[in-house]
This record gives structure tokens, C-alpha cells and sequence, in this order.
């Protein structure tokens, strides 16, 4: 087994070859956001292309790297959504390092995942600790796709696979319900299975209709609200959302159609939209009230609009049945895409007229 406990790299020439080396050289992040997130993914992108290295070292450097790193990400994703306070050319550049700061980390935790499971095999190291990088790697995901909304580009299906295989290897290794605080600070804990809801949640907003800071909003409430969600292998009466792990697609509205494959898991929200129906009608009788548990850059008004739509698309009915699912292909799919997106747009702008 490996010793996840050793503080020694093998033969890397990285210069943040030890814990103490990175410490150190973190300590020199630039005091601006901007740049300081993009040191930091140059860090994750070197340290992962870095040969030499002790598992259990690169594994606790990246931790600490990421760990350096959180702070900014959120700064400049408030900027990019703040339109009058910089130039398009300046809010993309916001995001390109976002975005770029996502996708390095989740690739660096699975590359110390892969390092885990050294002949692809279940991970070789304890249980909390795999449990914890497998978190990480499912909030960088989700980060990844959140980032990717703002911008209404599509999340492509290598990005639904790699979450699926994520999560899939912590049901493998018994971890998907082991509860982990996933960074120092943070209140609550988590776990691999919350950690794929979330995306589950915004996926299941059709945040295509939605404005860019509306989407952010359904993000903070999803991430918020996934652990009061009902997750199974089998179909039940009050899970209405379906996805499988082996297919690389966002979750649809589950059918009564029977046998499914086993790798199919379905999920519902009906104990979420009773906590928001909550939340709806203190902020509705108390508008001046702070809901602090999504963040105090919205309006009560924001607030409102995002809940209650996230209320109509959450709770909504499961199909009573399909005779035969239709071949998938490009063309359907892009035709499906656009039906749908502009059926959303109307019932965005007939809510938001109703507002």
C-alpha cells in the first residue's frame, strides 16, 4: 500500500517538491485575483505533467494548491457577472481563467486518483482520503459546467462521462455517502453523491434559459439544497429524474418503463422544493429579510424569481410511460436542443414578466 503519510518525493525536479516548498512559494501569489488564479493553474498544470513525484506528495501539493486558490475563483466570477464594470475583452478574460482554473484542478485529482488505483483497480489508500479527493474532483467538475453556463456553451459528453466515472468509482469503493469537509472552513459537510447532485440540480434548471447571474443564483441554491435530495438505484414514485452512469448525457424525466440497466440512478427533489416553498414565502412576506444561506449579492426580487422557478422545474412530474426511445443521432438531438431551448426562453420571459 502506498504511504500516504510520507512527506518524500521520489526523484522530481518540480520546485514545489515537498509540502514545504509549497507552502513557501505560495506565499509569493500575487495580491490581484486575476493573476493570482492564473499562477495557480499554472501550478496545477506543471505539477501535474511533473514526473518523479511520491503519490501521496503531488496529492498534498495540489491539495494545498487548491486550497491557495479558492478564494479568487469566486472574485472573478462576481466581476465577470458585474457587465458595467468592465469591458467584454476584460469579462472574458475573467472567465477563460475561471474556467481554465477548474478544468487543470479536477484533471489534477484524477490524475491522483488514477495514481490511487495504480493497475485500475479500486483506490489503494484510506477511505477518507479517497473520499475527499473524489469530492474535490466532482465540486471542479461542477465548477467546469457552471462556468461553461454563464457563457451558454454546451457541456459536452466527455464532461458527463468524467463525472459519471467519479462517481461511479466512489459507489465502487464504498465511499459515495462518506461525509467529508471539503475544505477548511467550510460548515457543512459533504459527500461524492451531494456532490453529484448539485450538478444534477442546475443541470435539471435548463439554465440555457436563464441569465447569467440567474444561473449563478440556481448554482448557490442547488449546492445549498442537494443533500436534502432523494437518490436510488431504483425507480421510486418520488424520484422523477433518471440519468445512467454509463451514458454520457444530463438526467431526463424518469419513466415507469421497466427493467432499466443497473447502471441507471434516479433522484428527486420533492424535499428541496419544500424547504424553497419555505424560503418563498418568508422572503414574499419579509422582502427586506437577508437570506444569507445563498449569498447577499442578489435581490430579494432575484431571489424570488430563481427559487420559483427552480420550484416549477425540480418538482416536475415524472413520465407515465414510453412505448420505444427514438435513435439518438446529431441532427435529432440538435433539433430536440432548439425546441427546447426556445420553449424556455418563453417560459423564462413569461415569468419574468410576471415578476
Amino acid at each position: 500500500m502506498l504511504d500516504w503519510l510520507s512527506n518524500r518525493s521520489h526523484k522530481t525536479d518540480h520546485p514545489m517538491y515537498s509540502i514545504e516548498e509549497a507552502e513557501r512559494l505560495l506565499t509569493g501569489l500575487s495580491d490581484e485575483p486575476l493573476k493570482a488564479l492564473e499562477e495557480i493553474t499554472s501550478w496545477l498544470t506543471t505539477l501535474t505533467q511533473a514526473a518523479g513525484f511520491h503519490p501521496a506528495v503531488r496529492l498534498a501539493v495540489i491539495k494545498l494548491v487548491d486550497e491557495a486558490g479558492r478564494p479568487f475563483e469566486p472574485e472573478l466570477t462576481l466581476r465577470y457577472l458585474t457587465p458595467r464594470a468592465h469591458t467584454e475583452f476584460e469579462r472574458r478574460q475573467l472567465w477563460d481563467a475561471a474556467l481554465q482554473y477548474w478544468e487543470r484542478l479536477a484533471q489534477a485529482y484524477r490524475l491522483c486518483l488514477d495514481s490511487m488505483r495504480p493497475k485500475g483497480g479500486l483506490p489503494r489508500a484510506p477511505a477518507a482520503e479517497v473520499a475527499l479527493v473524489i469530492v474535490r474532483a466532482l465540486r471542479a467538475s461542477g465548477g467546469q459546467a457552471r462556468l461553461l453556463h454563464l457563457r451558454y456553451m454546451p457541456v459536452r459528453d466527455e464532461w458527463w462521462q468524467k463525472l459519471f466515472d467519479l462517481y461511479a468509482l466512489s459507489e465502487a469503493a464504498g465511499c459515495d455517502t462518506h461525509r467529508v469537509t471539503a475544505y477548511p472552513g467550510e460548515a457543512l459537510q459533504t459527500n461524492a453523491r451531494q456532490e453529484l447532485l448539485r450538478a444534477m440540480l442546475l443541470e435539471t434548471a435548463r439554465p440555457a434559459s436563464l441569465l447569467a447571474r440567474h444561473t449563478d443564483l440556481a448554482a448557490r441554491v442547488a449546492a445549498r439544497y442537494a443533500d436534502a435530495c432523494l437518490f436510488d438505484s431504483k425507480p421510486r414514485d418520488a424520484c422523477n429524474w433518471a440519468f445512467d452512469l454509463a451514458l454520457p448525457r444530463p438526467p431526463e424525466l424518469a419513466t415507469q418503463v421497466a427493467p432499466e440497466p443497473s447502471t441507471v440512478r434516479y433522484d428527486g427533489a420533492g424535499a428541496v422544493t419544500t424547504k424553497l416553498h419555505e424560503v418563498i414565502r418568508r422572503l414574499t412576506a419579509e422582502p427586506h429579510a437577508k437570506e444569507l444561506r445563498v449569498g447577499e449579492e442578489y435581490s430579494t426580487a432575484d431571489k424570488l424569481f430563481i427559487l420559483q422557478r427552480l420550484v416549477h422545474y425540480w418538482a416536475r412530474a415524472r413520465r407515465s410511460s414510453v412505448k420505444s426511445a427514438p435513435v439518438s443521432t446529431p441532427r435529432s438531438r440538435w433539433r430536440s436542443g432548439l425546441r427546447r431551448r426556445g420553449s424556455e426562453f418563453r417560459a423564462c420571459t413569461t415569468m419574468d414578466g410576471a415578476r
